[in-house]
């Protein structure tokens, strides 16, 4: 049964007054634990242009991997198995969203540290800065955001081996070292990611220390490219997470603008792996999130925020302490729950429950018409002739509720006059019958024909033959007087 609700139609335009809602807090939802094999140290970005999550590179505990993989929304597509080659990269990955590519930079494989760069299209992917252009040194665990501000992306840190705190931008023709103000201390596996409200790259976190038991930070700093120098800026505010390293991107969370960060490491303490979820304001503090269910702690994982479903999308990580393994490959989402899987979040959702039909079927009669969804309240319009038949009397009443419907639609542009046409023979049709013509044909011998009517009496003369009728009299024109 629909919420009780006040329907007012203007201008074809659904408004819905409800009562009883309550907004719900974000939850953490276990989507998938098929697709990718386990892995960890792998990178993932958000492709805006094809709507995807991109990933790619990781270490499984045996092997690194060298393949590409799509999410959408709903499962993982294999979609190249050449390219880069197998390593580690540690979120070493961002998406330039004006040139629409993916781009990465450095890791490890088997061999060595790397600095190639590479950039996926959606199709294949291709090295860049071959010749006549200077990259980064050798390095892994350097985060990579796009400074949509300035058109770059942003690379910091890593180690190569050695701690490294440098700053660079690729434009897609050349890597650029930034001269900096003071910048944070050399550091790996820190979380970084962009503000687009603010337009700073914050950073959270990081090693302080190469050794399997090394410190870890708590520091948050901001990065402005808008100045020359670019500035480096310490926030000291607090509360703010604990200490952690192997903490992957901070994604932008633009329905509440803020920073969002999960798990980590601590090494060797007590509690290695972390599993709490950090919000950063726009006004530069930490709070922490209280969550009613949560992934398990872990490291070496990476998320990213899908701006299309309004949810942040993790895989994989590793559960186990530093050089133990226990990777998994199992896929969360972070956000509003959306039971319906139609964009808009229960607590905005006037009718959670809408199915995914693409047309307009009603009592099995398919008018053929597109199945619009009302983005405002989540109501699409099948929801809607199902509350006229819920709420009607009678047939009569069910048929003029969406007659007035599809009157409102057809005005405000939203179907055309021979949909609404098909909307109204579907609704008029005897309801719950089915579309088997059989069975139509028993429910017609069921119902009693209307008798005839009686025939007319004719008029007759003395002698029984029937009087013809009198001839038509021709209208006389009326002559008038002056």
């Amino acid at each position: 049964m629909l919420p009780t609700r006040k329907c007012m139609l203007r201008a074809g335009l659904v408004v819905m007054v409800s009562s009883g809602l309550v907004d719900a807090a974000p939850e953490w939802v276990l989507r998938s634990e098929t697709g990718p094999a386990p892995r960890t140290q792998h990178a993932m970005v958000w492709d805006s242009c094809r709507n995807v999550v991109v990933m790619f590179g990781g270490y499984d505990g045996v092997q690194k991997r060298g393949y590409t993989w799509e999410w959408d929304g709903s499962e993982w597509t294999l979609r190249a198995t050449s390219g880069p080659s197998p390593r580690v990269v540690q979120a070493g990955m961002g998406f330039d969203g004006n040139r629409c590519v993916t781009v990465l930079f450095g890791g490890a494989n088997d061999a060595a540290y790397l600095n190639d760069t590479w950039e996926w299209d959606g199709t294949a992917w291709e090295q860049k800065c071959i010749s006549g252009c200077t990259p980064p040194g050798t390095r892994n665990s350097a985060a990579m955001p796009y400074d949509a501000a300035q058109g770059v992306i942003v690379l910091f840190g890593g180690y190569a081996p050695g701690l490294l705190n440098d700053t660079w931008t690729w434009d897609g023709a050349a890597w650029t070292q930034l001269s900096t103000t003071a910048p944070p201390a050399p550091r790996s596996g820190n979380a970084l990611g962009y503000d687009p409200t603010r337009e700073r790259t914050v950073l959270f976190g990081g090693n302080l220390v190469p050794t399997i038991c090394g410190t870890n930070s708590d520091e948050t700093w901001e990065l402005d490219l808008s100045t020359n120098p670019a500035t480096w800026t310490h926030n000291t505010s607090a509360p703010h997470p604990s200490p952690r390293s192997e903490i992957g991107h901070l994604v932008y969370d633009p329905t509440g603008s803020r920073m969002l960060l999960f798990g980590g490491t601590n090494f060797c303490s007590p509690q290695p792996a972390l599993n709490d979820t950090w919000e950063y304001s726009a006004g530069g503090t930490w709070a922490l999130i209280s969550t009613p269910t949560a992934p398990q702690g872990r490291h070496g994982n990476d998320m990213v925020y899908d701006t299309v479903r309004q949810e942040v999308v993790l895989f994989g990580g590793d559960l186990g302490p530093i050089n133990n393994y226990e990777v998994r490959g199992d896929t969360w989402t972070f956000g509003e729950i959306d039971s319906d899987g139609d964009g808009v979040p229960d607590s905005e959702d006037q009718c959670p429950e809408t199915g995914n039909s693409v047309t307009v079927v009603i009592n099995d009669c398919d008018t053929g018409v597109n199945n619009h969804l009302f983005v405002d309240d989540g109501c699409s319009m099948l929801d809607l002739i199902e509350e006229c038949e819920a709420e009607a009397t009678n047939h009569g009443g069910y048929v003029r509720c969406v007659g007035a419907l599809a009157r409102d639609w057809r005005q405000a542009g939203l179907i055309s006059g021979a949909e609404r046409g098909r909307i109204i023979r579907c609704v008029a049709r005897v309801p719950n019958v089915p579309a088997d013509p059989k069975a139509l044909l028993v429910i017609r011998k069921s119902i009693p024909a209307r008798p005839p009517p009686p025939p007319a009496p004719r008029s007759r003369t003395a002698g029984g033959a029937p009087r013809r009728p009198p001839p038509a009299r021709r209208p006389t024109r009326r002559r008038w007087r002056c």
